[in-house]
């Protein structure tokens, strides 16, 4: 019995000590002792003064405690990151997010700071907005608005014109006008201009218009010598217009005609400060074309901006200024509108916010421009821009046509 127990308390010692021998050591531990986090950021201001832009502007974020490496630096709007162009240890720029709402909450993250900064509440406004009256099936063509801020869209449904529409500020819709005809269903371009008539093209050698107040369209100048889909007025009152004619027209209110030879295919025209802008495909280029307007007569055309050759392959289809000579074109390339400054510095406007192919432009009230894409755009849309950016609020260039009497 004693030798048995020897046996068994040697072999439980031997045993125990195989086991002991074989036990795992523990990971190393992540926690450092001696770490300490980094102050907690702090936002004290951020600028514009709210709203700013969703998507477009570029806000300043004033604080402390923030990374100089902006790569270190996070910042939120609710739960949407937005992307940050420059960083100090006081102030922050970013990219205000897609995130169209009021009281949003703003905060500021640092690497190497266990604390989110302070919630800051911020607005952020649309800056594009599709409108919401268009009813599936509808397709929006020339648009123009009056010196009220109403809207007027030409549209056809399911292949049928359904006339010119007229949109009040608040929304509300109305008829303005029946089309004309079966084989003329929609206008190409309107402008408002003497007599408050509203005149349109549609790319005939006529142009047309509407009573003040809305009524059925009537011929107004026939036999133009080319074909018109866009027109605008200068100062004097004279009716401008171009399209696939190979020419360009003036109408006078006393309906005397003259035509100018104009080689290529124009979608658009514009009158501003004193010359006409006419975007025109020409020898398979699209360029910005300026004719001075002399009288009652055009000078030379130039070349005022080479969108082909920096755009090729892509059209043109609509052109406006905004008050400083500012162009907007719109076009079916990914940019959608294309920013030419008076420099002739260019950049896409709004990039990210569009989608190609706007075919009309019409200013509103103040910095509020309208675009519709219709045609061949998939989807045909109406649309509302905000054009008040955070640095350079655009309004429009004078539509000569709705100030006169």
């Amino acid at each position: 019995m004693r030798h048995s127990a020897r046996t068994l308390s040697l072999a439980t010692a031997v045993l125990f000590g195989t086991f002991s021998g074989c036990t795992k050591k523990p990971d190393p531990s992540l926690y450092d002792p001696n770490w300490q986090s980094l102050p907690a950021p702090t936002i004290t201001s951020i600028s514009p003064p709210k709203p700013a832009l969703a998507g477009v502007s570029t806000v300043t974020i004033t604080g402390t405690n923030f990374s100089p490496a902006k790569a270190n630096d996070v910042v939120y709007f609710d739960a949407t990151s937005a992307a940050i162009l420059t960083a100090s240890a006081t102030q922050i720029t970013a990219r205000a997010p897609n995130v169209v709402k009021d009281s949003i909450l703003v905060t500021v993250a640092v690497l190497g700071s266990q604390y989110f900064s302070n919630y800051f509440a911020y607005n952020l406004a649309a800056a594009v907005v599709t409108f919401p009256l268009l009813v599936p099936g509808e397709v929006p063509y020339g648009i123009e608005c009056d010196t009220s801020g109403n809207l007027y869209v030409s549209m056809i449904s399911g292949g049928t014109g359904v006339g010119v529409k007229k949109i009040t500020p608040d929304g509300t819709r109305a008829d303005f006008s029946p089309q004309f005809s079966s084989a003329v269903n929609h206008w190409t371009g309107m402008k408002f201009g003497p007599g408050h008539f509203l005149y349109a093209a549609a790319g005939r050698n006529i142009v047309f218009r509407m009573p003040a107040g809305g009524g059925a369209s009537a011929v107004w100048a026939s036999a133009l010598g080319g074909t018109v889909s866009d027109i605008d007025f200068d100062q004097q009152g004279n009716l401008w217009g171009a399209g696939p004619g190979g020419v360009i027209v003036e109408v006078k209110q006393d309906l005397t005609k003259k035509s100018f030879p104009f080689a290529g295919t124009a979608s658009s025209a514009r009158v501003f400060g004193g010359n006409l802008y006419v975007a025109a495909h020409r020898d398979s280029l699209v360029k910005i074309w300026s004719l001075p307007i002399i009288g009652d007569s055009l000078g030379a055309e130039q070349v005022y901006f080479d969108f082909g050759s920096h755009y090729s392959g892509y059209d043109a289809f609509a052109i406006t200024f905004a008050s400083d000579g500012s162009l907007f074109v719109g076009t079916n390339a990914p940019a959608a509108i294309v920013l030419v400054h008076p420099d002739q510095t260019f950049e896409p406007y709004y990039p990210g916010l569009l989608l190609p192919q706007p075919i009309a432009f019409a200013w509103g009230k103040g910095t509020t421009m309208y675009l519709s894409r219709g045609g061949s755009a998939n989807p045909t849309i109406l649309q509302k821009l905000n054009m008040q950016t955070s640095s350079t609020p655009y309004a429009s260039a004078p539509y000569y046509g709705r100030l006169l009497p």
